[in-house]
């Protein structure tokens, strides 16, 4: 494969740079299964992010990576006639682009990477726009910006990247374009309240999501020459796109020494006992901020998921939960198209997964990686659920089958007041039938033998407790 011709003489290190992507490429290309990575570019009219976006497209397409473009909805997908109405318009946009990274979530088998020219981050900005001009309601905006926030889709975005420039550079490029409209469609006053509104996304965005985001200043009188710093701008990106294919392929999850228990087979451990083992295992405190040790306790290590799989020294650390509404159990039925076999067909109370090295981060909101993870994993795997109240109800290993062993779970309890919960039916997500119930612990314990093991092991906890 030619990676050469994503650079050119006058970027020998980004030339080298790129060549040296593709061992790392090879090396995930078998196990792309968390795909496809998703990207927006956003920023000031005539930045360049037009420019930008195409030279990233030909750039990955050249190193094998299947790559589609959502083009701007403001431009392509919304009826030019609405401009009339600013607030309409972008609201149409936003709707637009929530639906777009829906149908993006289903393409995880035909695309690596997906590139929003303007998408939900964007959107937010234009409406903040609206409110900080007065043509649009504050109390509105704001309502819309939280619909933009629901984690479904406001978590999928892997990297934005802000393009800026100033009202010289924004004029004299929007003349050069279109030499035959006149003056800009933006007048300065416009363009300086649109670009704060760019400046506080940012602001917040490093705040408060800690998503992974780059600005770049494309203003003319920054660079000398548009081009050259597109063709920066396009390096990084590719760069991005690639280490975060490779981030997604390798699975890295938390686990513990099964030595940590001198060979128990069966473990429970009461609430109260699995807080305090969560504590010392991710170091924060009660109140769920980080302890002295900035980072995970030390009987945490990181290890890549096939090898921890595969050794009978470590114990994977799930988290997962039982839903609960007006005192009975959403009871889910796994799809006959599951992969595990002993699965295949069983009622199941329990959703969840691996604690993965992506948990370390804060942008769902919960108390620690645990929780964390709790909350990626219901958001990955069922719609329609609300989640008011979660707490840790134990912690299970199960010395009934080799993969119990190698397994302790955080079992959570979620209060919910949702009675139209669904699986997510899309590729990747959980093998779940469609329309789950509620049923009370009675029909539980009466149907238990319908049930996976680890239900099971819950419902003998619950009949316990309700003695």
């Amino acid at each position: 494969m030619n990676y050469s011709a994503l650079s050119t003489t006058n970027h020998p290190a980004q030339h080298q740079d790129i060549e040296n992507l593709s061992e790392a490429l090879a090396i995930s290309k078998k196990q792309r299964t968390n795909l496809p990575v998703i990207l927006e570019l956003t920023g000031m009219p005539k930045a360049g992010k037009t420019t930008a976006i195409s030279r990233v497209k030909r750039g990955l397409s050249q190193l094998g990576i299947k790559t589609l473009v959502i083009d701007e909805a403001a431009t392509v997908r919304v009826a030019p006639s609405l401009k009339s109405d600013l607030f309409l318009f972008n609201t149409q946009c936003l709707l637009i682009n929530i639906q777009e990274m829906l149908l993006t979530l289903s393409y995880s088998n035909t695309y690596d990477v997906v590139i929003f020219d303007r998408g939900l981050y964007d959107s937010k900005i234009w409406l903040s726009f609206l409110a900080k001009t007065g043509l649009a309601s504050a109390s509105i905006v704001e309502t819309l910006c939280k619909i933009c926030d629901f984690p479904t889709w406001h978590f999928q975005t892997d990297h934005v990247y802000f393009l800026d420039c100033d009202w010289d550079t924004y004029s004299k490029r929007y003349q050069d374009d279109t030499p035959f409209e006149g003056n800009p469609k933006l007048s300065p006053e416009y363009f300086s309240v649109l670009r704060e509104a760019y400046h506080d996304s940012l602001s917040n965005t490093e705040k408060h999501t800690q998503l992974p985001n780059s600005s770049f200043d494309c203003s003319n009188q920054a660079s000398q020459s548009p081009a050259g710093a597109t063709h920066q701008i396009a390096i990084k990106i590719i760069r991005d796109a690639v280490d975060t294919i490779v981030s997604k392929s390798i699975e890295t999850i938390a686990v513990i020494s099964s030595s940590h228990y001198n060979g128990e087979k069966n473990i429970t451990l009461t609430s109260s006992e699995t807080q305090s083992l969560i504590l010392d295992m991710f170091g924060r405190d009660a109140s769920g901020k980080r302890t002295s040790k900035q980072s995970i306790g030390p009987t945490i290590e990181w290890v890549n998921r096939d090898t921890a799989e595969a050794s009978s020294e470590y114990l994977q650390i799930i988290s997962s939960a039982y839903f609960t509404k007006d005192g009975k159990y959403l009871t889910l039925r796994r799809s006959k198209k599951e992969n595990r076999d002993e699965l295949k067909g069983k009622l199941t109370l329990i959703v969840g997964g691996h604690v993965d090295e992506i948990d370390q981060k804060d942008i769902r909101g919960g108390a620690n990686e645990v929780e964390n993870c709790l909350r990626r994993e219901i958001q990955e795997e069922l719609a329609y659920v609300d989640m008011p109240s979660i707490r840790p109800r134990f912690a299970l290993r199960l010395g009934s089958s080799p993969m119990g062993l190698r397994h302790l779970s955080f079992v959570h309890e979620v209060e919910t007041y949702s009675e139209a919960i669904q699986p997510i039916q899309i590729p990747g997500a959980g093998d779940y039938e469609p329309n789950p119930e509620f049923n009370d612990l009675n029909w539980l314990i009466n149907n238990k033998e319908c049930f996976d093991d680890w239900s099971k092991a819950i419902i003998d906890h619950l009949a316990t407790d309700s003695a």
